[in-house]
């Protein structure tokens, strides 16, 4: 497995925490609650044991992946106060400019990277 398989599960795993989000906010049931809290901490534990052993320490920037230490995401509730659905509001981005990217919400973060002239971290 290399550092961008690594990435891509990291995106997977964030993906299907908003789909349990999602069904938990259409259907209002436990089972998606529970699936999403199962998801949340397999990214916890993703963050915490996976991305040392690539030599990634904290939270990838969601731009171009260049690790972020000491990133700790911020909640204005736990997702059922308003539509957040516990996102953060922080999201974790390395400098100005791919904070700029991360609001240009036209594509996806790889399209944004691009249109906006920023490096991928690593390659």
């Amino acid at each position: 497995m290399n550092i961008e398989e690594v990435i891509k599960m990291r995106e997977y795993l964030c993906d299907e925490r908003k789909k349990a989000a999602d069904h938990f906010m259409a259907c209002n049931c436990n089972q998606s609650e529970e699936a999403e809290d199962e998801i949340s901490e397999l990214i916890r534990i993703y963050d915490k044991r996976i991305l040392p052993l690539f030599g990634m320490d904290s939270t990838p920037c969601l731009i171009c992946q260049k690790p972020v230490p000491g990133y700790e995401p911020e909640r204005c509730c736990d997702g059922f106060g308003c539509s957040c659905m516990a996102m953060p509001t922080n999201p974790c981005v390395c400098s100005d400019a791919c904070g700029n990217a991360l609001f240009d919400i036209n594509g996806s973060y790889e399209d944004r990277r691009q249109r906006h002239g920023i490096a991928r971290f690593g390659g």
